[in-house]
């Protein structure tokens, strides 16, 4: 659905940020005290970020350009574009084999290699899901309103740009879930490294969730996918105990 895909981005955002914050940090740090350290290899999600975010491509530009067509846009043909254009979603299309292919449909389905394993994503529905639908009287007296929440929730200059797609499309959307997600996002990250950021990973011990009963396969998969092991033989390779000085 829409919603898990944006939850995954969300992961991919965090997961990128831990990644910088503990890992390019570390590194900095050595290279400006001029020690000698072994490099470590980050791991790196901004392909898949690249994929869901960047125009002309990317998942939500090419959804938020079928949203602005109005009627015309229909999900069939999001996907489609997709499965043909996008650099990680062809890419897992063209990897299919002959039955995978048999119970693939290009017009419906379309997938994505996130940061911990290939997720396949239903596309019907997210146009509609995309929309933020309201009619252009209705968002000029909510702009024009005395109270002052409802001009913060529905900026001028966001019914400004909807005024200009209104021109090639319905004239109905103003803005689009994704692009106002994107921005809180955007926001959040934002905040986070204004920070000196900590981090507490959460691992699932198994799929039933029960205590006494660890999954030693899952762990160590979690622990691989998010960088965890990867920390460890960074501070293997560094200097661990750290003495204050003057």
């Amino acid at each position: 659905s829409l919603e898990q895909l944006l939850i995954n981005l969300a992961n991919e955002k965090l997961q990128r940020f831990f990644l910088d914050s503990v890992f390019n940090y570390e590194q900095a740090h050595y290279e400006a005290e001029q020690i000698e350290w072994t490099a470590v290899e980050v791991p790196d999600n901004g392909p898949i970020v690249a994929a869901i975010e960047d125009l002309p491509n990317g998942v939500l530009p090419l959804l938020d350009e079928q949203c602005w067509l109005g009627d015309r846009g229909k999900d069939s043909t999001f996907c489609t574009l997709l499965n043909q254009k996008n650099p990680i979603c062809s890419a897992e299309f063209a990897k299919l084999d002959q039955k995978g292919r048999a119970r693939f449909d290009p017009s419906n389905n379309f997938t994505l290699a996130h940061f911990v394993a290939p997720v396949t994503y239903t596309a019907q529905e997210f146009i509609e899901k995309n929309r933020d639908s309201i009619f252009e009287e209705m968002a000029h007296a909510l702009v024009d309103s005395t109270n002052p929440l409802l001009p913060e929730l529905f900026p001028a200059s966001e019914l400004d740009a909807t005024e200009v797609r209104a021109a090639k499309g319905s004239g109905k959307s103003y803005g689009s879930v994704a692009s106002k997600f994107g921005s809180s996002l955007t926001d959040l990250l934002a905040e986070l490294a204004s920070t000196d950021p900590g981090f507490v990973r959460t691992i699932k011990p198994n799929v039933g969730l029960k205590p006494g009963a660890p999954d030693e396969r899952l762990i160590l998969e979690q622990l691989r996918t998010c960088g965890m092991l990867q920390c460890v033989k960074m501070i293997r390779s560094m200097f661990p105990t750290r003495v204050l000085y003057t």
